[in-house]
């Protein structure tokens, strides 16, 4: 591992950022707009517009589209026949007619003027050859470089032929590139290389290593959302200082404003998950965002700490970002598309919606039928089968083991034939047979103070106290998240009945997500409550005069 250093001064940029970015951003909320087409399965990356800052970009598994702040979605390219399994959009001001798009077996690329796509780079059906990142030389617009899962290739005639380049070994995985400048900056599963101008790489990060385990960045990658199984995911410049990057990794963010030659980790406080995604920067603000599985954050430089931009539609899987316009950040979640202002307006004072009487009854009642979050948690312990009283048990019945015999028997026999000749005879016998019969009884007392099964039940008795912390935390958050949702529902209605749809699909969604985690309990709840409560169904009818 590549230590990373500390020193006593700290570069002027980072004082100037941690000074101009002490503010937080004002209070505001994510906002839901009309999605484009489905038909592709959800969506799964974003990118900025390389030409129009209030224009973006977003993709599903096989199709691109183009959106806007007016959200007139066009849609840019469509795959035909098959599902092309689209991972990342990349654009570069360098080529800002142009968009990039990776898939597991080619890079494809995009005219914004002529509408034409072509692919100029694939992978033959070769796994070795499947193309993970992909970036220019911004001093040679016709030098490409593309990062597979051996080794990194290059063209310099605008992707026309392809030859191996010896910069990194041909056996590693390059899942990062990015240039900046004259720096060429090559990311392999757990490092960083940096080519400079007429150099050779030189090793500048290094992660350390992790025990092999099922780990939250396996579980964010697992649904293909992300192109590869790496440690390190994005790679970003700050615009407004040269030389100043962060990195984003399972292990949190890193920090360089030498130009990428020395890193230090920025502090995880408040952060709900280390696994980061994606970042991005705003300019105008000077703020850090960041994309992790369990929503965005924004760090404040101040405090050393990361703020949760997330509650509502940003928690769950974000992992793509997108600044728009410097006004607007912009998130694909497990939500679908959604946007954060960086601005908010001060809203004119207006006359709050106000549920009727009846309504307010009818919600308190069902709030009070309703299980608890300790009905729930206590259901999913149950259905995990992870209760603090199964180690118990394994603890007495490993002392009352002691308490029971261990009982063997024994048994001999000796048998002895003679055989003799007298006389030229021969003569056989007698046989002496003996038999012997034996019972061992015995009790290891030492066994009830302590033995070495229950140093295997400690083992295990810590591995399911994270279990269920997890579950529960799980539970917890989606509960909750539910409960919102419902209260959002009455008091602050739908202003269309798509809308109020999408509520009502999410509701069930989240009421779905508890029943996974505790066999069916809340839905069977829920039956009992509404067959007997007919009148809660008006809770969830659309009403257009409430808009």
């Amino acid at each position: 591992m590549f230590p990373l250093k500390r020193k006593i001064c700290l570069p002027v940029f980072t004082i100037w950022w941690m000074v101009s970015a002490f503010q937080p951003l004002a209070e505001s909320s994510w906002t839901k707009p009309l999605q484009p087409s489905f038909a592709g399965g959800e969506l799964v990356c974003l990118a900025a517009h390389p030409k129009d800052h209030t224009r973006f970009l977003v993709a599903n598994r096989s199709q691109i589209f183009e959106g806007a702040s007016s959200l007139d979605w066009r849609m840019l390219w469509s795959s035909t026949g098959r599902q092309a399994n689209i991972k990342k959009i990349l654009t570069f001001p360098l080529l800002p007619d142009q968009i990039f798009v990776l898939t597991p077996e080619e890079i494809l690329m995009g005219d914004l003027r002529s509408g034409a796509w072509a692919s100029f780079y694939s992978s033959g059906g070769n796994p070795d050859k499947s193309p993970l990142s992909f970036t220019p030389d911004p001093a040679n617009p016709n030098l490409w470089f593309a990062g597979t899962s051996r080794g990194l290739w290059t063209t310099e005639n605008s992707g026309k032929t392809w030859s191996r380049s010896g910069l990194v070994p041909s056996e590693k995985a390059v899942p990062l590139l990015h240039y900046a400048e004259d720096r060429l900056f090559i990311g392999s599963e757990n490092s960083i290389y940096l080519v400079q101008r007429e150099t050779s790489p030189k090793p500048v990060f290094e992660l350390p290593q992790k025990e092999k385990d099922f780990s939250e960045a396996e579980e964010a990658l697992k649904d293909n959302t992300a192109f590869y199984h790496a440690r390190i995911f994005e790679l970003i410049e700050a615009p407004v200082a040269s030389g100043h990057f962060f990195l984003g990794t399972d292990d949190g963010v890193f920090e360089t404003s030498d130009g990428g030659l020395n890193w230090f980790p920025l502090p995880q406080s408040g952060l709900q998950s280390a696994v980061i995604l994606d970042l991005v920067f705003s300019e105008k603000t000077n703020l850090l965002f960041a994309a992790t599985p369990r929503g965005v954050f924004q760090y404040q430089a101040n405090k050393k700490s990361w703020r949760e931009l997330s509650r509502g539609l940003a928690r769950s899987n974000s992992r793509s970002l997108a600044i728009m316009n410097e006004s607007t950040l912009a998130a694909i979640t497990g939500d679908g598309f959604v946007q954060y202002s960086l601005f908010p307006e001060t809203p004119e004072p207006v006359s709050l919606f106000m549920p009727g009487a009846e309504t307010l009854d009818l919600f308190k009642k069902l709030v009070a039928l309703e299980p608890s979050a300790r009905d729930i948690q206590r259901e999913a312990i149950r259905y995990a089968n992870v209760s603090n009283w199964k180690t118990r048990r394994w603890h007495v019945a490993s002392r009352a083991a002691a308490l029971i015999p261990s009982l063997s028997f024994g048994k001999t026999m000796y048998r002895n034939s003679s055989l003799s000749t007298y006389g030229g005879k021969f003569f056989a016998g007698p046989e002496d047979v003996n038999k012997t019969f034996d019972t061992d009884i015995r009790w290891d007392l030492g066994n009830a103070l302590f033995s070495s099964s229950q140093t295997s039940i400690d083992s295990r008795e810590k591995l399911m106290v994270d279990l269920r912390r997890d579950i529960l935390s799980e539970t917890t958050r989606i509960y909750y998240e539910r409960r919102r949702l419902q209260i959002d529902l009455i008091y602050t209605p739908s202003l269309s009945e798509q809308e109020h749809l999408e509520r009502l699909i999410r509701l069930d969604e989240l009421s779905a997500l508890l029943d996974a985690l505790t066999d069916g309990f809340l839905s069977k709840r829920l039956e009992e409550i509404y067959e007997r409560n007919v009148e809660l169904n008006k809770l969830w009818i659309f009403s257009p005069g409430n808009g």
